[in-house]
């Protein structure tokens, strides 16, 4: 399973946004919904004080099974330009909205 390697990633950056997003992705896919729900409790508590992208906290919200956050972070993903958006469509923690309408709306968003 992916949580030793993203928890060690987090320690090792030092805690970086993007991989505790991943970490807190695969918490939610591993159904330990209380640790997924900590790391967004403290993305969102960084967003106060530092820059979170908004891809980090789409990527829990998925993880949780919460489609419609989800889809409203990665929006504020593709307005703010994000570099992630790239990945949009090849990022496998993204594979769950592939089926949603909005995510054809939102690959139309960033001109995919």
């Amino acid at each position: 399973m992916a949580i030793p390697e993203f928890e060690k990633a987090v320690n090792l950056s030092g805690g970086d946004p993007y991989y505790e997003g991943s970490l807190g992705h695969a918490y939610g896919a591993a159904g330990k919904w209380d640790q997924a729900r900590r790391v967004l409790q403290k993305l969102h508590t960084h967003v106060a004080n530092q820059y979170v992208p908004p891809y980090a906290l789409g990527l829990v919200y998925i993880g949780i099974g919460d489609k419609d956050q989800a889809f409203l972070w990665l929006n504020k993903a593709a307005e703010d330009r994000s570099t992630s958006m790239v990945f949009l469509r090849s990022d496998p923690e993204l594979t769950s909205l592939h089926s949603d309408p909005r995510f054809a709306q939102l690959s139309q968003l960033v001109n995919f």
